[in-house]
């Protein structure tokens, strides 16, 4: 069974599907209750090693479009029943390459496929939100949205303020709304001041999302992460600003602290999300 969904109505997905002067691009997505995965090869022990390590990579990989958000999520069927030269076999629960046991997860019943992604987007808002700035207040840092809007809405530096929300997936450009109509807010935009051999244009998160349908209507979307976010560490970005604000042409420098560890960072949203 196929159920078909608009993609611009599903959050995590994409931005805007076409400019505001062009024709929207039509984007649908679909979600397949079940798939076929078959292999061919001459060689018995390539189908043999394929068939040890599909459902670990399985479980630590998605595929295709907005990976990291849960998109692409596919596992080995609930009864782990699988193929070969045509008889039907049974993964043991001995096998070599078991699939990992991720420390963190959450469950979601009674809930649509985009419902489902709804509520990992206010997970993940949450998370690059609230939670890393309570986080590092304990820790006596200001996070960067403090001391952005002291800068280009008030004209006023900050001190012990650090670019924190961006170790979990960087936005090189951010559009801040003003709330009162009559003015307009503005855009921002956040260069790396390269100090090694490599510039940061471009860096993902490091969170990854699995979400696994457990029975009806029910989820369990498992979390982990990858060690990425150590190469964000102790870097400075250049954050200017286009629009209406008080900022002056030289902008905000901000760094990010040289000192981050996301299982410690997980420990503390577990403590205040109850995981």
């Amino acid at each position: 069974e196929i159920i078909r969904k608009d993609a611009k109505k599903l959050p995590l997905y994409m931005g805007d599907t076409g400019k505001k002067k062009e024709k929207k691009i039509d984007v649908e997505t679909s979600f397949y209750k079940s798939l076929v995965l078959e292999f061919f090869s001459f060689y018995p022990q390539l189908i043999k090693k394929i068939k040890d390590i599909l459902p670990r990579f399985l479980m630590e990989t998605n595929f295709g479009t907005r990976q990291g958000k849960g998109y692409g999520s596919f596992i080995i069927n609930s009864q782990l029943i699988y193929t070969l030269d045509g008889k039907e076999y049974v993964y043991p629960k001995s096998t070599k390459n078991p699939p990992p046991k991720f420390k963190y997860f959450f469950e979601i019943k009674n809930s649509t496929e985009t419902e489902i992604f709804k509520k990992m987007k206010t997970f993940y808002s949450q998370l690059r939100g609230e939670l890393i700035e309570g986080y590092f207040i304990q820790k006596g840092i200001k996070w960067d949205r403090v001391a952005i809007k002291r800068k280009f809405k008030n004209g006023k530096e900050t001190k012990d303020a650090y670019l924190v929300k961006d170790l979990l997936g960087l936005a090189t450009t951010e559009t801040w709304e003003n709330p009162k109509a009559q003015k307009k807010g503005f855009e921002l935009k956040k260069e790396h001041i390269q100090s090694g051999e490599y510039k940061i244009e471009r860096f993902p998160s490091p969170v990854f999302f699995k979400p696994v349908k457990t029975e009806k209507n029910t989820y369990k979307v498992y979390i982990a992460f990858n060690e990425n976010y150590k190469k964000m560490l102790g870097q400075q970005f250049k954050i200017t600003a286009e629009g209406s604000h008080k900022g002056g042409k030289d902008g905000l420098i901000l760094s990010t602290p040289v000192d981050f560890d996301l299982n410690d960072f997980f420990k503390y949203v577990i403590k205040h999300k109850r995981l």
